[in-house]
């Protein structure tokens, strides 16, 4: 019986772990992207493209591959001067932080315990400074078209 707890808990701690680093990869890549001012395509309507802010939210839940991530599990903010934040993605020359919150549950019985609701809940997040998107679109105008 202790063999068994003993397993199931390395599995729960490595699934933390695993599902913590790729969720961190995700943000650090979505707001890489969306720093550049691009949008990806609507993958479900043929020649439209997303908002800023729906493509970094696709990008999160694309890259990270946890289905539990809902609309209000990743937030999209400008940091201001003050560390203040306003919801949305800024324009060229601001700070933007991308903030994802997710939760797994626990298969391990003495360790789900210890965690509220059985479920490690985790957030990561990253800042990064918006790119001058509309002066580059201007100097390299192959990046104008698919900006528009």
């Amino acid at each position: 019986m202790f063999v068994v707890l003993l397993l199931t808990a390395i599995m729960d701690f490595a699934n933390m772990h695993y599902s913590r680093s790729t969720l961190q990869h995700a943000v650090s890549q979505a707001t890489r992207f969306a720093v550049t001012g691009n949008t990806v395509a609507d993958p479900k309507n043929a020649g439209k493209r997303l908002s800023r802010e729906a493509s970094i939210r696709y990008l999160v839940k694309k890259f990270s591959g946890l289905g539990n991530l809902g609309e209000n599990d990743i937030r999209i903010y400008v940091v201001g001067a003050d560390g203040g934040l306003t919801e949305g993605t800024g324009n060229p020359g601001d700070v933007i932080m991308v903030r994802a919150s997710s939760r797994i549950d626990l298969v391990t019985p003495g360790l789900a315990r210890l965690f509220p609701n059985g479920q490690y809940a985790f957030t990561c997040s990253t800042r990064f400074r918006n790119e001058e998107f509309t002066s580059a679109a201007l100097a390299f105008p192959g990046i104008a078209r698919r900006l528009a």
